[in-house]
């Protein structure tokens, strides 16, 4: 029986595999994009792969959906590391059962989505294929030393999250059970077309308000996770100091979770999850404002390793439980 695939495990052992960077890479594989620096500003690029069956169902998305919901994930790669979305690529494999129509559908979606961030198409290519496969190359820019990593955090840091993480697991979950779309009509939308937080990042990596930074696709827990490998230290997440959903009692009949489990490992929200320096929140306090973003502190950071939550006093170990791929 052949062992099951890690997926953090995998790609650390394929980065060990090539050399470290060299100019102009300046941050090479592990992080939410990679950075090519060249005089005064950082080159961001980011790749993303969507496979029918694996990561979406036709139904019930539509292509244009689907579309929407690529690039946009997409994006927020860029905005995890607080930087501006230039251009990218889109690739796809079609089936043979794919119509034009829908293939255009598809484009439309994405035109619509990234006009929104002034982020240009320029180039891509299409071939046959046995799943219907979507593959996304991103270029973004910063200034230098300007793009927030997610291996700087350190002892003493805030944990914060923007927004409500939860309600794109909430949404695919109505999708994919069939659920009244009038009842969760905003969670779908949420899941669809998550609103990017550009203005927010970009704040808190013009004023050197973050430590380190990422965005939700996994999961909080999981993507927490992330933070706390890269940066060699223990994050502590407050179960107190979460976001409410503020479900309704005509939702929680249908759904199938407590609402925490949405919150600390829904995927897909793209919300942003970083850390700052308790001396820095008001600065953070004042970018939210000026850019309208909610976000909410809801841990910190101690020496250690690893993922734990806080609840009624007591600190225990988190397990991601959130979308794996193997």
């Amino acid at each position: 029986m052949s062992q099951k695939i890690d997926e953090f495990e995998l790609i650390n052992g394929i980065r060990e595999m090539f050399p470290k960077a060299k100019p102009p890479v300046k941050l090479g594989i592990g992080d939410d994009c990679a950075i090519l620096h060249f005089k005064d500003k950082e080159i961001l690029v980011s790749s993303d792969l969507l496979i029918e069956n694996t990561h979406f169902l036709i139904p019930p998305f539509k292509p244009y959906e689907l579309g929407k919901k690529a690039i946009l994930a997409n994006i927020s790669d860029i905005s995890a590391m607080g930087g501006i979305p230039e251009a990218f690529t889109v690739s796809l494999g079609l089936p043979p059962t794919v119509r034009e129509k829908e293939v255009k559908e598809l484009y439309l979606g994405i035109k619509e989505a990234s006009s929104n961030y002034r982020c240009q198409l320029v180039g891509g290519d299409i071939s046959r294929s046995e799943r219907f496969t979507i593959s996304i190359t991103i270029v973004g820019s910063n200034e230098k030393d300007g793009s927030i990593l997610r291996s700087t955090a350190s002892c003493g840091d805030l944990l914060c999250v923007t927004g409500k993480p939860g309600c794109s697991a909430i949404g695919l979950e109505a999708l994919l059970k069939g659920y009244p779309p009038p009842v969760f009509l905003k969670y779908i939308k949420h899941h669809i077309e998550p609103s990017i937080k550009i203005p927010f990042a970009r704040g808190l990596s013009i004023l050197k308000a973050a430590t380190s930074m990422i965005d939700i696709s996994d999961g909080i827990a999981s993507d927490a996770r992330r933070i706390a490998e890269a940066s060699g230290v223990r994050v502590v997440i407050e179960r107190e100091k979460l976001p409410s959903l503020n479900l309704k009692e005509d939702e929680r009949a249908f759904l199938e979770k407590e609402e925490a489990f949405y919150i600390l490992h829904g995927g897909e929200d793209y919300e942003l999850l970083f850390t700052v320096r308790p001396e820095k929140l008001a600065k953070v306090k004042q970018i939210a404002e000026e850019t309208q973003t909610e976000f909410t502190v809801i841990g910190f950071v101690d020496e250690g390793e690893g993922v734990y939550i806080k609840e009624n006093g007591e600190i225990k170990p988190l397990s991601p439980e959130g979308f794996k791929h193997f």
